[in-house]
């Protein structure tokens, strides 16, 4: 009796500490990527995380997060290398959560970027378009960035 009650406890306290590192896969309780600033690399260019403002994961089906330093970044990245099941989420310039690309908008104007793009997401939009405005940028979709349909304009 005594063995079993042993062996249950530890199936049971086993069960729980795998639950708990699978838990762990890099996302927060609302599905969010979390990336560790001054930690996470860039997986484009391999800088280290720092500014939560431009921050950018993907994660893939299998819950595997990729971090982004810049917006350009995870741009040309998901150019190239975007699969079926993947879910993009960026980081908004104001309150710094990561939220789903579905749920922002991005502008391109004079932002400090890592990678000195000048890309910034936001998940208000009016607040998008009023950086876009007063900074002399473009506001849109992240898809129309990965597109090419936006694009920085060549100087006249």
């Amino acid at each position: 009796m005594k063995m079993k009650m042993n062996i249950s406890f530890f199936v049971l306290l086993f069960g729980a500490g795998l639950v708990s590192v699978v838990g762990c896969e890099g996302s927060g309780s609302d599905g969010a990527p979390t990336l560790e600033m001054g930690k996470s690399e860039c997986v484009a260019c391999g800088m280290v995380i720092n500014d939560t403002r431009y921050a950018a994961a993907i994660k893939s089906a299998t819950g595997e997060v990729a971090g982004f330093d810049a917006l350009e970044c995870l741009i040309r990245h998901a150019r190239r290398n975007k699969k079926e099941g993947d879910q993009i989420w960026l980081s908004d310039f104001y309150d710094l959560q990561m939220y789903p690309e579905s749920q922002m908008m991005v502008v391109l104007a004079d932002f400090p970027s890592p990678m000195g793009g000048g890309l910034a997401a936001f998940k208000d939009k009016s607040k998008a378009e009023e950086a876009a405005a007063t900074r002399r940028g473009e506001a849109g979709l992240l898809a129309d960035f990965v597109s090419g349909s936006i694009q920085r304009k060549a100087p006249r």
